[in-house]
């Protein structure tokens, strides 16, 4: 067999060049592979969603250092995988304040996450401080029952209304009343105010809605559709979608810009008394006497998740900020967590007294529940 002696620079140049054909080989592998990928979940939302194709003339994603990839056709970031959800652990209970004489019917954070406000059968609005549990304020102004609270997302206004039919707006910055609405004809059960704070619904035993301009002080809308007394409210994140939900059983879409309404839902039994949006937008949850709850598309109303059923009925309830838990305090004394895509239910925590009325979260994963017998509970997330 003949052999050909190569001279030794030629014989480095063919190793390097062997080597740049393999690398370039390896470079083709994880080019299929990046083609090949699943789509991430989006980052709380727990939809999953399809990127596009790549084209034929470029990769369809470029791996960044953190692990996620980015679509060159629509520049999105596809992660890949998300962060976790903000109750992975246990909580710790804080405080248990137990100075109303009567049931806790609504609170709400006010000035951040520093205070919280309660309403409650004693016909006063009291401000907590979350560091101490101390009172700290006493707002009066209702000469009956406070059935409901909502605090502007700044924290920076409160507005709360009961069984006087009276609507008052609080400044919280200077603990004052800054003014009053007045319209319904009987007790006002449920209030929301706008992402932007320039808006606040209410709802009552009257079977009507009506929203408020907060800076000019006057009424926007009467909404009417409802055949018996509105028990939940809740905006849509863009602030142009209001739902409601009644003791008729039925949810509600109005628009916010023409005061009419967009859709109409059954699928509780008996009456809905508790509804939240997720912070994207994509999410509505609603619970009713039946013990179901439910997550619903926002935009169409299709379900979405049945989750799984409360030993109890649940009173009250709220997405955490990410939009991947939902927390529900019901008639068992507890507060449950459940997975907002799979429906099961994550962890449970209680607190002494009788069913929780009202339910709040923080961003920074505040939790505060408050009861039947007028004991408000704090709990931090470990």
């Amino acid at each position: 067999m003949l052999q050909i002696i190569l001279p030794a620079s030629t014989r480095c140049r063919a190793r390097e060049n062997t080597a740049i054909a393999m690398r370039e080989i390896v470079s083709a592998v994880v080019t299929i592979g990046l083609l090949c990928l699943p789509a991430a979940h989006a980052s709380g939302t727990g939809v999953t969603q399809t990127a596009p194709r790549a084209s034929n003339t470029g990769l369809l994603a470029a791996i960044k250092g953190d692990g996620s990839r980015t679509n060159p056709v629509t520049n999105e970031t596809i992660r890949r995988s998300e962060q976790p959800p903000m109750f992975q652990h246990s909580v710790t209970l804080v405080h248990s304040i137990d100075q109303h004489p009567g049931a806790i019917h609504s609170a709400a954070f006010v000035n951040g996450d520093s205070r919280i406000a309660t309403a409650s059968d004693d016909n006063l609005v009291r401000i907590w401080s979350v560091a101490t549990g101390k009172l700290v304020l006493t707002l009066k102004g209702h000469s009956r029952s406070v059935l409901a609270l909502a605090s502007s997302g700044d924290g920076k206004l409160l507005a709360s209304a009961g069984n006087d039919a009276k609507i008052i707006l609080w400044d919280m910055r200077r603990g004052r009343k800054l003014s009053e609405f007045n319209g319904h004809d009987y007790a006002v059960f449920s209030l929301a105010f706008s992402p932007q704070g320039g808006l606040l619904a209410s709802g009552g035993k009257d079977e009507t809605i009506m929203i408020w301009d907060t800076r000019r002080k006057r009424r926007l809308h009467e909404l009417s559709g409802h055949n018996d007394s509105i028990l939940a409210l809740a905006f849509s994140p863009n602030g142009e979608t209001l739902v409601s939900g009644s003791d008729d059983g039925q949810l509600k879409y109005w628009s916010v810009l023409n005061g009419k309404e967009t859709n109409s839902l059954f699928g509780h039994m008996g009456r809905v008394n508790a509804v939240s949006y997720s912070t994207d937008g994509n999410k509505i949850a609603s619970s009713g006497k039946s013990r179901i709850l439910k997550i619903r598309h926002a935009p169409t109303g299709d379900e979405l998740v049945t989750l799984s059923e409360s030993p109890e009925q649940v009173n009250a309830l709220t997405f955490t900020p990410d939009g991947r838990q939902l927390l529900g305090a019901g008639s068992d004394q507890q507060v449950h967590i459940w997975n907002t895509s799979s429906g099961a239910r994550h962890d449970s925590f209680g607190c002494s007294g009788g069913a929780m009325l009202s339910l709040i979260v923080s961003r920074t994963g505040l939790v505060a529940a408050g009861s039947k017998d007028g004991r408000l509970c704090i709990w931090k997330n470990n």
